[in-house]
């Protein structure tokens, strides 16, 4: 586990919102972004795909899938551009040899064991402890089976 700062970039995504029991959906809004970035010859040189999860509601969340992007590049009419501000986070990398669910154990346990907060928007209610979760993979992945970065934004110490 370590503390990183990135700079603030911009990320053409698409947004699916939806409950824990609606997952299957989730993952063919996933897939669909893979497959356009490896079937378009403008978006040959994208190698990450980014999940952000916002946890807003009381029964799942919402999540953006995409990829970074510059200004230059025409992106699907399907998608929109966000930008992710610059934000320091604590980067975890998990192994597909070991279960998420224990990975993001050990990342709440090092929230508890430090006392650093994860960011938290103001006025926002949220449904997890863990608010905000990044997460990148290289493409092409496979859904079940990969390693890949978690990037958990940090609440700004006021020193």
């Amino acid at each position: 586990m370590e503390i990183i700062t990135l700079p603030e970039w911009k990320a053409a995504c698409r947004r699916w919102e939806g409950g824990y029991t609606a997952l299957s959906d989730l993952k063919g809004l996933i897939e669909g972004v893979m497959e356009e970035i490896i079937g378009s010859a403008d978006l040959e040189h994208v190698s990450e795909q980014w999940g952000f999860s916002y946890h807003t509601r009381a029964d799942g969340f919402v999540h953006y899938s995409g990829f970074q992007v510059d200004e230059s590049v025409e992106i699907p009419s399907t998608m929109s551009i966000q930008t992710i501000p610059e934000q320091t986070y604590l980067h975890v990398q998990h192994l597909k040899e070991k279960n998420v669910a224990d990975t993001y154990t050990a990342v709440y346990q090092w929230f508890k064991n430090t006392g650093r907060q994860p960011h938290r928007e103001p006025g926002v209610e949220y449904y997890d402890d863990l608010p905000i979760k990044f997460e990148k993979y290289l493409v092409p992945r496979k859904m079940d089976h990969h390693d890949f970065d978690i990037y958990i934004p940090l609440q700004q110490r006021d020193y």
